[in-house]
């Protein structure tokens, strides 16, 4: 079963704020494109932001994890619930 599929799940822990995280950084996303489109950005800036962007995907996706791997051996049971 993929992962994914557990995370979804309505007894999976927090998937409201999981989609508050996404939706955020999506806009985030969403707005530096933008921003390239209009051709108001420096190489510097360009690092900055992919430096930004691996961290926030580094840490999210470990978070999440680590809370489906508990969540799993807890026998689909949370906390949040």
């Amino acid at each position: 079963m993929p992962i994914k599929s557990l995370a979804k799940g309505n007894s999976s822990p927090g998937p409201e704020k999981h989609g508050e995280i996404r939706a955020d950084f999506k806009a985030e996303i969403d707005e530096f494109a933008q921003r390239v489109e209009k051709k108001s950005f420096d190489e510097e800036k360009v690092r900055e932001f992919a430096a930004k962007v691996m961290t926030r995907l580094i840490m999210h996706v470990g978070r999440e994890d680590q809370k489906i791997g508990e969540f799993i051996l807890a026998g689909g049971k949370s906390d949040e619930n």
